[in-house]
Parts: structure tokens; C-alpha cells; sequence
């Protein structure tokens, strides 16, 4: 059904935020790297912000509105081209 797909979509959304807020920052990628996930989330126990904590829909409204510099950064160089959904890309 279309309740259980949508459920489905916000647990990958959910996981690629954390895949993300993980990777671009460098301690928590080298205690996954160096311990595995189970150490990080010990880990994330001690910390002040959480990353299983983190609301997916605030760190997409965050990337987007390019609030980091680092994120501004890699919307400037990589960001925005023209995309379509559009099929008929041999229309001549």
C-alpha cells in the first residue's frame, strides 16, 4: 500500500541523514571505521548531539539552505544544474 512504501521512503531517508551527518564528520567516521557501528552508538550516547537524534527533515532544510560552509560549498561546485524528469531527451 501506499502508507507502508511512504514508511519505507522516511526509514531511508532517515538512514541516508545518518549516513551522512556520520560521514562528514571526521571523529565519527574514524570510530566507525576504526570500532564499527555498535561503537558508535555507544558513543553517540555520550555526545551532546546525538546523530540518531538528529531530525532527517531539519538536516535536509539545513543542507539545502547551504546554513554550513562546507554545505554552501558543495552546492556551489556541485549543486543546481538544470535537472529533469523528462524522457524525451532526443526530441530533435
Amino acid at each position: 500500500s501506499n502508507t507502508t512504501r511512504f514508511a519505507a521512503e522516511v526509514g531511508r531517508f532517515y538512514r541516508v541523514t545518518v549516513a551522512y551527518l556520520i560521514l562528514r564528520d571526521p571523529e565519527r567516521a574514524r570510530v566507525l571505521d576504526a570500532h564499527g557501528y555498535a561503537a558508535l552508538v555507544r558513543s553517540e550516547g555520550y555526545s551532546e548531539a546525538d546523530v540518531f537524534d538528529a531530525d532527517p527533515w531539519d538536516v535536509y532544510d539545513r543542507f539545502f539552505a547551504g546554513e554550513d560552509e562546507e554545505d554552501r560549498q558543495y552546492l556551489l561546485l556541485h549543486g543546481g544544474g538544470d535537472v529533469s524528469d523528462d524522457d524525451d531527451d532526443d526530441a530533435d
